[in-house]
């Protein structure tokens, strides 16, 4: 699946499981996706994973607490720039960003911090927090050069790693 966004304010933070864990508790596949940046307002900045390795119990008390984006790598970004995000990644798309997203076809994500918004019914938006300590990759991202000329490979549909086989610069 293919989707453009154009994110005038900043996205959700969130994180999509692995194939395994979405078919055993959400009945359908998990997600891995590939970002390429279209177009970014000077400044711009993305969330991809965590500046350091941080405790299961350390990001649940960031998450209460409110203070996870202390903790999240901020990747400045421009025109042209490719992110491979991998299931278990936490991830968002920081405001004044256009996004060519290339995904597995699932709907399962799970949103971990949402700047206190509010849905239509004026509640805050639902966050999946326990799902989301369960597969949460809680160490920083390490750029893997073995599968040159790609920048990163993952495994196809039916394995854990999802199905898109492509190229990440960061």
């Amino acid at each position: 699946m293919t989707k453009f966004i154009d994110a005038k304010q900043s996205l959700s933070v969130q994180v999509h499981p692995s194939n395994r864990y979405a078919l055993k508790n959400e009945g359908q596949y998990g997600k891995t996706e590939m970002w390429y940046v279209m177009d970014a307002d000077p400044g711009a900045y993305l969330y991809y994973g965590f500046k350091t390795e941080i405790s299961k119990e350390e990001f649940a008390k960031r998450i209460e607490e409110d203070t996870l984006l202390e903790v999240l790598n901020a990747v400045p970004v421009q025109k042209g720039d490719v992110l491979f995000i991998e299931s278990g990644t936490i991830h968002a798309i920081g405001a004044g960003i256009l996004i060519a997203e290339i995904q597995q076809n699932s709907n399962v994500t799970y949103r971990v911090y949402d700047y206190g918004r509010v849905g239509k019914d004026a509640k805050k938006r639902d966050l999946h927090i326990e799902k989301a300590l369960a597969v949460t990759n809680r160490v920083p991202i390490i750029k893997d050069k073995s599968s040159y000329p790609h920048v990163a490979d993952c495994a196809a549909l039916g394995n854990d790693a999802g199905m898109i086989g492509a190229a990440s610069l960061l």
